[in-house]
């Protein structure tokens, strides 16, 4: 049902203490979110997830009123825009984490004013934000040093260039994720495998990478242990061969649609990532890659088409690795 201002109202009055709250869809306007920030100074955690009708006015009253507050997630929220954005800051400069996806009226105006204020900012995510480009990426290189995770997708503006930025100003970064930004190319890829080598995990998606870049990560980023590489048609099984050599802490491996990765480069993976001969049988390879059909007491291991039909068995898996809809997991 649907949550009005007037619940809002009573949360504040009845829940001081509150620290997390999260809503979705939802038409709660600007004055039941000052309410709440009037009566739960504490919150440290917000997120509003398609609520059109909060704007800029809503989360000033709300940073205001929640000196303590680290995370604000925003996506969907169409109403947000750059206006007094830098009023956040300056009320919240111990935020760390900022979710301002498919807010399309936010510029990289907006974003330089938070990541000048919020230096110790630790995750941002900018999805389908058309109107942010390189310049966002050089103010969060030169403020947010700490930054550990950073996402980007559906953005033309954004190049090699702010990949660059990034790379030399953040060299903390853990993890980071890029989708359908066709102007980041090898170079700004590989400036990231140079310079940020405490990487562990990294998702391209629609990428013109190549296999120089794969070749840059198994070089530099040995800490590395899940990677997604989700139609790039320019990566081949050399690249993915490599990768998966030198990255020896690797536990998830995914390249899905990747038209050069070969079928058989992925059962020299599953040798790999399965377990020694003596703790599994000596034939495990049946007609499941035919007809996903596994062996009733397989004891260690499974080779099915499990992507498609969701079986999963009892045990948690270790390893990952899939690709065309085939899913190689290895077992303690």
């Amino acid at each position: 049902s649907e949550i009005k201002d007037e619940s809002f109202a009573a949360v504040g009055q009845k829940c001081s203490k509150l620290v997390d709250i999260s809503i979705a869809y939802n038409e709660v306007t600007d004055i039941g979110i000052a309410a709440l920030a009037r009566g739960c100074p504490q919150l440290r955690s917000f997120t509003a997830h398609h609520c059109p009708s909060i704007s800029i006015a809503g989360i000033m009253a709300l940073s205001h009123g929640c000196k303590e507050l680290r995370t604000i997630n925003l996506a969907n929220c169409r109403r947000i825009s750059d206006d007094r954005l830098f009023r956040i800051a300056e009320e919240c400069p111990e935020l760390t984490s900022f979710n301002l996806s498919s807010c399309e009226a936010v510029t990289s105006a907006g974003i330089s004013c938070i990541a000048r204020g919020c230096k110790n900012l630790l995750c941002i995510t900018m999805k389908d934000c058309s109107q942010i480009d390189d310049t966002a990426l050089i103010a969060i290189a030169s403020s947010c040093a700490n930054l550990l995770e950073i996402v980007i997708a559906s953005s033309r503006p954004f190049s090699d260039q702010g990949l660059i930025a990034i790379a030399c100003g953040c060299p903390a970064l853990e993890r980071i994720s890029i989708s359908s930004c066709p102007n980041i190319t090898d170079i700004g890829v590989i400036a990231i495998a140079r310079k940020c080598f405490q990487l562990q995990t990294i998702s391209l998606t629609s990428s013109k990478i190549t296999d120089a870049s794969l070749i840059a990560f198994a070089t530099n980023s040995r800490k590395l242990r899940r990677v997604t590489f989700n139609n790039c048609d320019c990566i081949t099984s050399f690249g993915l061969s490599i990768l998966s050599m030198e990255c020896t802490q690797m536990r998830s491996m995914n390249f899905m649609t990747c038209k050069k990765v070969e079928k058989e480069n992925l059962l020299s993976l599953r040798r790999k990532y399965l377990p020694t001969e003596h703790d599994r049988p000596t034939s495990l390879l049946s007609n499941s890659l035919q007809n996903g059909t596994t062996e009733r007491n397989r004891p260690t291991s499974l080779l099915s088409n499990s992507l498609q039909n969701g079986t999963t068995e009892h045990n948690h898996p270790t390893s990952v690795i899939s690709c065309c809809g085939i899913l190689f997991r290895a077992y303690k």
